[in-house]
């Protein structure tokens, strides 16, 4: 039982991951407007936003958005301690 659960949360941030990727890679060749692009953003923005926002109190003059680079090191380290957690209960 506990390892379903487990399992399924490490499933929904691998989803997130792929999303996430998807995204990165469509905006290099699709405008922002575009019907996919829309979709995926809807599903990306609510795991970007904070991050965004974090960034840009901490530097505000930084020319590039990273926040999706940093969003794929929360998700990792999220994935990686979700499993240290499962093993400590054991």
């Amino acid at each position: 039982m506990l390892y379903g659960i487990f399992q399924g949360i490490s499933y929904f941030l691998m989803i997130v991951r792929y999303v996430l990727l998807a995204y990165c890679l469509l905006s290099w060749i699709l405008p922002p407007y575009h019907k996919v692009m829309q979709v995926l953003a809807r599903f990306v923005d609510p795991v970007l936003f904070p991050i965004r926002r974090l960034m840009y109190r901490i530097f505000p003059r930084i020319p590039i958005d990273l926040s999706a680079l940093f969003a794929f090191f929360v998700i990792q380290i999220l994935s990686s301690l979700l499993w240290r957690l499962y093993v400590m209960l054991l």
